[in-house]
């Protein structure tokens, strides 16, 4: 349902007003109808849709009818047809949050500042588009303002404007909104119709954040000096912040990274050979950069991923709050400008499955292995038998609840996917 908006008429006097793109008016005939008046007329100029409410059904407004009785619960409408769309191809926009570091003098990655200190740093961001086409002379008794919600999620996004020029040198890029920034009023141009906005992500979706924020652009109606500014339309357009994507083990490395402590050198030099003979370079940490600590991935002190969105791919180094011996090593030695990445065409998921390993147990016992111990080799732990496990009827029970919960698990992965996700495997455990 469009928005609409209720304009009073009067007898008395021309009454003017602006009726957005994509919003109703509902004119006031009864209210404004002289005491004896029983019809009304109305007619519209070439591109505005006239219906009458009549008898709580709406009716178009045909040509041929030039009276209406003015009954009761009669109401006119008054609107200007558009077909919204929202992104290039009318599915949305996507944020990126902007955390690396294009300048390589920065003390901090960009989505610490409030300054576009590249071009690079630009083309990190997304374009929000505001378009303002109708007469000029609007805006003498109007005001458009660009807004987000008081307490809502300001601090996550950054937006940057530059002008309506098309060559705009970085210095003249003004952050306009985000953190205590909640609304930047826009002045059109006599001469351009399209103002464009740069946005930034300033923070990952997490349990307190969704990713969604939105952006308002409302028009304020001032027609005297002397009187508050009222609303008369307000649009809303929601940006999604891109999450950040862990790279699965199953794809091909890009660069290697190993610490050099004391007594591994051993261990290095075998790494390195490994990295030689896969074609990929080896970045070894020193000692002194290490201090003694060599967890570097896996869970510790950092995990590999990447953001994507429509028009742009960087990869993203997760910094674990372990923050022991290797805590500076991300921010000093791994972030970069962004470079070039070979995004995945796709990944694979390894889910454990207790549903296939009874049916593996099952037809082992059934080839004459039921004797067999597992865990043969290990040291403290119990090595029970396949026939002692598949008449274990409290572990069936524990294991087909876990499989309950990987099957739900898997079915919104594949959901959430898309068509994209086309099968998962199973991995026996």
């Amino acid at each position: 349902m469009a928005q609409q908006r209720r304009v009073q008429l009067s007898t008395q006097r021309p009454t003017s007003t602006v009726c957005v793109l994509g919003t109703e008016l509902s004119l006031d005939i009864r209210g404004s109808a002289p005491k004896d008046a029983v019809a009304f007329h109305v007619q519209g100029t070439p591109g505005a849709k006239l219906y009458v409410v009549h008898d709580t059904q709406s009716v178009k407004l045909p040509s041929s009818v030039c009276r209406w009785p003015l009954a009761a619960g009669t109401e006119v409408l008054l609107a200007l047809d558009a077909t919204w769309t929202w992104g290039p191809d009318g599915h949305g926009a996507i944020l990126l949050v902007n955390c690396d570091r294009d300048d390589p003098k920065a003390e901090m990655p960009d989505n610490r500042d409030t300054a576009i200190r590249s071009y690079a740093d630009l083309k990190d961001m997304s374009q929000m588009v505001l378009r303002t086409r109708g007469p000029r002379t609007i805006f003498a008794g109007h005001r458009l303002l660009l807004h987000v919600d008081f307490g809502g999620n300001a601090d996550k996004v950054g937006v940057f404007y530059g002008g309506r020029v098309n060559s705009v040198a970085l210095e003249e890029y003004k952050h306009v909104l985000g953190g205590s920034k909640l609304a930047y009023a826009v002045k059109p141009s006599r001469h351009q119709e399209e103002s464009i906005f740069y946005v930034e992500g300033l923070a990952f979706p997490d349990i307190g954040f969704s990713g969604l924020v939105a952006f308002h652009v409302t028009l304020l109606e001032s027609p005297e000096k002397s009187l508050l500014e009222t609303p008369i339309f307000t649009d809303t357009v929601v940006f999604r912040v891109a999450p950040w994507i862990m790279t699965p083990n199953t794809a091909a490395p890009l660069e290697v990274f190993v610490c050099s402590v004391d007594d591994n050198e051993d261990f290095v030099a075998a790494v390195g050979a490994v990295a030689e003979k896969a074609k990929c370079p080896l970045t070894v940490c020193p000692l002194p950069e290490n201090r003694q600590d060599r967890r570097i991935q896996g869970g510790d002190e950092v995990e590999f991923g990447y953001v994507q969105a429509p028009h742009k791919t960087f990869p993203v180094v997760f910094d674990s709050p372990r923050d022991r011996g290797l805590k500076d090593f991300p921010v000093k030695s791994i972030l970069v400008p962004n470079p070039f990445l070979l995004p995945f065409p796709g990944f694979r998921l390894l889910l454990a499955s207790p549903s296939a390993c009874y049916q593996l147990l099952k037809e082992k016992q059934e080839e004459g292995f039921g004797e067999a111990a597992m865990f043969e080799g290990l040291e403290k732990v119990p090595k029970p038998t396949i026939n002692e496990i598949l008449a274990n009827e409290g572990l069936r029970k524990f294991n087909n609840y876990v499989q309950s919960c990987i099957s739900w698990n898997r079915d919104i992965l594949k959901q959430a996917l898309g068509p994209k996700c086309r099968h998962a495997k199973k991995r026996y455990r």
